[in-house]
């Protein structure tokens, strides 16, 4: 330890993180894995990262079993992450102080949302309905940019159901109308910023202006690999299972090779990863027949929030509050909401 100096490193300067120092702490990495193999257990680890001013939620990154590059690579993870906040995150905000707590190497690869108040938010302030989908537009758009900028790596909105054909015929219409026009205004934003649009539901059903609306943005961002946002539209959960289930009934001999694995490749959801984060606004304790197959194990995280409301600080939260809980799939290990490849989360199809 001696040979090796610790050096003064300041990542934190008026509420920004800088990456200029990171070249610096791989190098000291590489030089200190070179000069022990078992450094991970060495009780001077904590120690050090704290002498780099690493922040306490950071240094939990340090676990039994990691080499020392292993821990100073997620930290590079981080500090990316922190930069592609620079001047979305305003220093000294509400936000910046929630951003702090999140630790970039543990985030859920895929994050689930029930958009949910979009009738009461309007009724509150005795507007139509259809002003409060309007409203809720906004949202959409701002947890987008949130997920992407954070690093998350596929973000499933729950945008039309098979129950929402119920509704007055006007407000369906209108709804319709704002994903056409949402598509159309933000479709350049996604090939810009590396983002895949995907949609999954039942396309027959859905009025053709906005399926080929879809269809052009879908062709136009399929090698986007940043982030793949999924519009759930005319879907239900328990229609997709029982859709599922006749294409395997057309299929000889699937019986005797048929799992969990296989069952999942015939969902609309193929290739993509079950959710580790649903979010649901509005406060409802219920899943309301969304990705019903698909969260058999995912964290559930409910808020008070109607959805024109809910904003990046709330996602913020709902992550923070992810990484506290331990998930063990049925099992005994304890997985502090941390998915240990996110790599797993990127689309495969």
């Amino acid at each position: 330890m001696d040979n090796y100096p610790i050096p003064d490193l300041n990542f934190r300067q008026e509420g920004k993180i800088y990456k200029d120092s990171v070249s610096k702490i791989l190098n000291l990495a590489a030089a200190f894995s070179a000069q022990t193999d078992d450094f991970t257990r060495n009780s001077q680890t904590h120690s050090l990262l704290q002498q780099f001013r690493i922040p306490e939620h950071a240094r939990a990154v340090h676990k039994p079993g990691f080499s020392l590059l292993t821990i100073f690579s997620r930290l590079l993870i981080m500090f990316s992450m922190f930069d592609s906040l620079k001047g979305y995150v305003q220093p000294g905000s509400e936000e910046e102080a929630l951003v702090e707590q999140i630790d970039f190497s543990r985030l859920p690869g895929h994050v689930a949302v029930i958009m949910d108040g979009n009738g009461r938010w309007a009724k509150k302030r005795c507007l139509p309905r259809t002003e409060g989908h309007k409203a809720g537009s906004e949202s959409v758009k701002e947890v987008v940019e949130a997920c992407a900028r954070l690093g998350i790596k596929c973000l499933t909105l729950y945008a039309f159901s098979r129950e929402n054909w119920k509704r007055p015929e006007e407000e369906v219409k209108t709804l319709w109308n704002l994903l056409r026009d949402y598509l159309a205004r933000e479709s350049k934003i996604l090939v810009e910023n590396n983002l895949r649009l995907r949609v999954i539901g039942e396309k027959k059903g859905i009025p053709y202006f906005v399926r080929r609306e879809l269809a052009r943005v879908e062709k136009v961002t399929r090698n986007n690999q940043r982030m793949t946002v999924v519009l759930a539209l005319n879907y239900g959960g328990r229609q997709e299972i029982m859709e599922a289930i006749r294409k395997l009934l057309r299929r000889k001999n699937q019986a005797e090779a048929l799992n969990e694995e296989v069952f999942s490749r015939y969902l609309d959801t193929s290739g993509l990863p079950d959710p580790d984060l649903l979010i649901r606004t509005s406060g409802e304790m219920r899943l309301s027949n969304f990705l019903i197959w698909q969260c058999a194990y995912t964290e559930l995280w409910i808020t008070p929030v109607l959805w024109p409301d809910f904003r990046k600080k709330h996602l913020f939260e709902a992550i923070i509050d992810y990484q506290k809980r331990e998930r063990r799939f049925g099992g005994l290990n304890h997985i502090s909401g941390e998915n240990n490849n996110q790599d797993e989360h990127a689309s495969k199809d």
